[in-house]
């Protein structure tokens, strides 16, 4: 056997065999934290997930959670440092299960890989979390902090082999094990993500992590350009503070309950038993322009497609569209942001005088179509003829 087949951290695997074949046995969550199951944790929420039982064996059970965590953390992060290159040499060139940590650094480029998104066996059942609750992960692909000048490039991000059905049902939705595809956050500047491929994967690329971090505004300098974002569910991306440039890029996405990453657009925000989801979403203070994108959304009988969900405002009112196609023809994007926006404002001054709170001063603001231009930041072409943008779908990514 060749020395250095594989390289992976002795603390991901529990056993390597080679009785006919190369056969690796990786740690579990039974190994991180001895004592705890999934299943013994969900047991402690009752039938309907709603309400914790408050008992020595259910809390012992989440110290054990917490505890594992972090032990598993520590043995999934790969933390990247300044002035480093990190590239693929064939289209073997495989990360599974590790979260590449880029964080205060500079100078980082990543190439040539796929990257399957690690699982957090100690994901957080949280049933206060949206409409019916929510899964929280942890751990993240690739995650970018207070980070400046990266590049990730021709990089497939997926689930992989461990899709979000693998570990089944409980509350009415999938156990979701994985958190987002490629995060970025805390202030990161000046990255770019270009001809890569997301794919199968719910929560992907988060920018800015919360309406509260003030210290990120003025940062946020993002280029995506020449993607392909297929079967994701949202947040492709979802934006706070940052300016971020959106071009020539593919995406694809179905209302097919049977694909388990289908999605649903925002009109449905309407119905209390569903869960809506969007392609690019707009955060406070951010601005976005969008150029030439090719949005296709796939409905069916039963649920049909509809344009509402390329763009949905969460408090975000800076937003334009220039040659942008949603199946195939040309549509209005900045009216859907615009009514996103209007419908987001109303519902949020309302609960706040219900609450008897001051709403925040996103509320003040009216939608505006005047995003920046990015020339005034680089050189760049866009391509204009649809077809080369539609066809990236059949690009395989990584490329050498």
């Amino acid at each position: 056997m060749e020395e250095n087949v594989f390289n992976v951290t002795d603390s991901l695997i529990k056993k390597i065999s080679f009785e006919d074949d190369l056969q690796i046995e990786y740690m579990t969550e039974s190994d991180y934290a001895p004592g705890y199951t999934i299943d013994a944790y969900l047991a402690c929420f009752g039938e309907d997930g709603m309400t914790w039982e408050d008992s020595e064996e259910c809390n012992h059970l989440e110290e054990l959670r917490v505890q594992g965590h972090y032990t598993q953390r520590d043995a999934v992060m790969l933390n990247v440092g300044n002035n480093t290159s990190i590239y693929g040499v064939d289209e073997k060139s495989h990360l599974q299960d590790i979260f590449l940590n880029i964080q205060r650094a500079d100078q980082v480029i990543v190439r040539h890989l796929t990257v399957d998104t690690p699982r957090d066996f100690f994901s957080e059942w949280d049933p206060t979390d949206g409409i019916h609750g929510s899964w929280n992960a942890a751990f993240t692909g690739i995650a970018i902090e207070n980070s400046t000048n990266v590049w990730i490039d021709n990089v497939h991000i997926t689930d992989g082999e461990h899709s979000v059905i693998e570990a089944g049902k409980k509350f009415g939705s999938y156990i979701e094990l994985h958190d987002g595809a490629l995060d970025i956050w805390r202030g990161a500047d000046y990255v770019t993500i270009s001809n890569c491929r997301f794919s199968n994967h719910q929560k992907t690329m988060l920018i800015g992590s919360s309406d509260n971090m003030k210290t990120d505004i003025g940062k946020f300098h993002i280029t995506l350009y020449n993607n392909v974002f297929e079967n994701c569910k949202e947040r492709l991306p979802r934006v706070r503070f940052g300016k971020v440039h959106v071009f020539n890029n593919y995406y694809y996405s179905t209302t097919d309950s049977e694909n388990p990453y289908n999605s649903l657009s925002s009109e449905y925000y309407n119905d209390p038993n569903v869960f809506a989801n969007y392609f690019i979403g707009l955060g406070v203070e951010c601005d976005i322009t969008s150029q030439y994108n090719y949005f296709v959304y796939q409905g069916t009988e039963e649920i049909p497609d509809s344009p509402s969900i390329v763009v949905y405002s969460y408090g975000g009112y800076t937003f334009s569209d220039i040659g942008s196609l949603y199946n195939g023809h040309t549509f209005e994007p900045e009216r859907l942001a615009n009514e996103s926006f209007e419908i987001k404002k109303a519902a949020r001054i309302t609960k706040d005088t219900l609450n008897g709170k001051n709403s925040p001063a996103w509320t003040n603001a009216t939608f505006t179509n005047e995003s920046f231009d990015p020339s005034s930041f680089y050189e760049y072409e866009v391509i204009e003829d649809m077809e080369v943008i539609a066809s990236l779908a059949e690009r395989t990514i990584p490329e050498f």
